[in-house]
């Protein structure tokens, strides 16, 4: 899929960042081995992901949470992971926090995949109207994620230099 921006980093392996990284303070890299998966997938649905990452590449981050019992679980993107793992070691993810975060972030990756609005400003998630009403509500939730924070480092990743 050469439409995939992947990295190599030392840490991680390849990872595959997806193009649409719109609150970094929550952006994180993530193998694909150390999540939980209880999400059901649909054959269908899965192919039609799958000729869209071949053609656009990854347009948003999976959403993950971490879990008591199961250490880091998947909330939304099965279908993504399921494509991706077989092509790389990790994926850049949006951490969620709480459940808030989580609806936040999954309703914001399915109106961005549905609507494509510009993403040069984020005034489509308050935006009045029947299509953005659930983002807009989730939106309400977590809105100190609109305002200007430092970013939170916890690991870098560091790309391979490349040696012939």
């Amino acid at each position: 899929m050469d439409s995939l921006n992947i990295i190599n980093t030392k840490d991680y392996g390849t990872v595959i960042c997806p193009k649409n990284q719109l609150f970094k303070q929550r952006i994180k890299p993530f193998k694909f081995l150390d999540l939980y998966n209880n999400l059901n997938s649909n054959p269908s649905f899965k192919q039609r992901i799958r000729k869209e990452i071949e053609a656009e590449g990854l347009m948003n981050p999976i959403v993950v949470m971490p879990h008591e019992q199961f250490g880091f679980m998947l909330k939304s993107g099965s279908h993504r992971v399921k494509i991706l793992k077989n092509l790389a070691d990790a994926t850049m993810v949006y951490m969620a926090k709480d459940e808030n975060e989580v609806r936040f972030f999954s309703y914001l990756n399915s109106y961005i995949w549905k609507f494509n609005p510009q993403l040069n400003n984020l005034d489509f998630c308050f935006a009045e109207g029947e299509d953005s009403r659930k983002l807009k509500k989730c939106a309400e939730r977590v809105k100190y994620l609109f305002e200007k924070q430092p970013i939170e480092v916890e690991t870098e990743i560091v790309a391979f230099e490349e040696t012939e």
